[in-house]
């Protein structure tokens, strides 16, 4: 059972897909596997794509392994005597405290995994997963199949039958060769049906039963994709002195600054954040904003003599995608000179 999700972008163009299958070659994309058809029918998966990728977590499956025949994947289930991987759902309620008596642990990576899932999964019986997704994705389709019987598995019965495998390594407790039996006489006779399963799966894998089912579809809309930015203007006493000498301030007077910040993207920004090259504390009265919303901050300090420059800079977390920001710089001009405003007559 496995999960496949495709994101989509704008016009609907495909951005990328998780666990493609290929129908040619009847199997999942990006397996650890070395494929073989004797009478060149049925081609070995296309190798992934850039935008393609096979994530392993959304496979549901018991893989077991063997120290018998030495292999962390196999297909020898009488052989079997571990686990490497297994991460099977676990059904609603399932009680993990009891599982080691059942032998019941979700397996990863060879090792027993009772954290695999959180006390809340194996409560409510599910798998959360979280997948990246790319900013300008404007839609969502995901896919759980099930498929009764694997390429893999069924390739593995042809050549074991045929004896010509080589899983089986070594010599038997009393010393005999590995795939004894295809030497008797009668098992020889049985030879064929190695090929006469494969072919079997072979012709018939795209019917109903034996491709793979569809058992549950879901497709969402990402509000048009995230095109996220944020956009800050600055002002010094008021005024928007983005070029010098911006306005005279008598050395020792107050000056103020305002940082407006609006978000100009189409999502919800958080986590924003105002500073001052020049060291001065930015106080905002919120950290985040809707789209389209905005909001003053505010910093003061004392005029200094001469030209004075300082750049305020914002941030801000967009909910997918890179940190956005923007800067602006203001300046004002220090004297000690007296500052005589009139209004223009004497």
């Amino acid at each position: 059972m496995w999960v496949n999700l495709r994101l989509f972008g704008s016009e609907g163009a495909l951005l990328s897909e998780i666990n493609p299958y290929d129908v040619e070659a009847a199997t999942l994309k990006g397996l650890d596997y070395s494929y073989s058809d004797p009478n060149g029918i049925l081609p070995s998966p296309q190798p992934l794509t850039a935008a393609e990728s096979h994530l392993d977590a959304l496979v549901y499956e018991m893989s077991p392994s063997s120290t018998l025949t030495g292999e962390e994947h196999t297909f020898h289930f009488v052989l079997a005597d571990s686990r490497f991987k297994d991460n099977r759902i676990p059904p609603l309620g399932f009680r993990i405290v009891d599982a080691p008596d059942r032998l019941a642990e979700p397996a990863w990576n060879g090792s027993v995994a009772t954290d695999y899932f959180t006390e809340q999964e194996y409560v409510g019986g599910y798998d959360e997963i979280e997948i990246p997704v790319p900013a300008n994705a404007t839609g969502v389709e995901i896919r759980l199949y099930y498929q009764t019987t694997s390429r893999e598995y069924v390739e593995f019965l042809r050549d074991e039958i045929n004896g010509t495998a080589g899983t089986l390594q070594g010599v038997g407790v009393a010393g005999d060769a590995p795939y004894l039996a295809q030497a008797d006489p009668f098992f020889a006779r049985l030879k064929a049906w190695g090929d006469a399963i494969w072919q079997l799966w072979r012709n018939n894998r795209s019917v109903p039963g034996a491709a793979p089912v569809l058992m549950a579809e879901t497709s969402l809309e990402l509000h048009g994709g995230v095109d996220a930015s944020v956009e800050l203007d600055k002002a010094t006493n008021g005024l928007d002195a983005d070029t010098a000498p911006g306005p005279l301030i008598s050395v020792g007077d107050p000056v103020t600054w305002a940082y407006q910040v609006t978000n100009t993207s189409n999502v919800t920004l958080t986590g924003i954040s105002v500073t001052d090259d020049q060291g001065v504390t930015v106080n905002c009265p919120q950290t985040a904003l809707a789209a389209g919303e905005s909001m003053t901050c505010s910093a003061s300090g004392t005029a200094t003599a001469g030209q004075y420059a300082n750049i305020g800079t914002v941030t801000a977390e967009p909910p997918v995608g890179a940190t956005v920001s923007d800067s602006d710089t203001s300046h004002y001009f220090g004297t000690t000179e007296e500052i005589i405003f009139t209004n223009g007559f004497e």
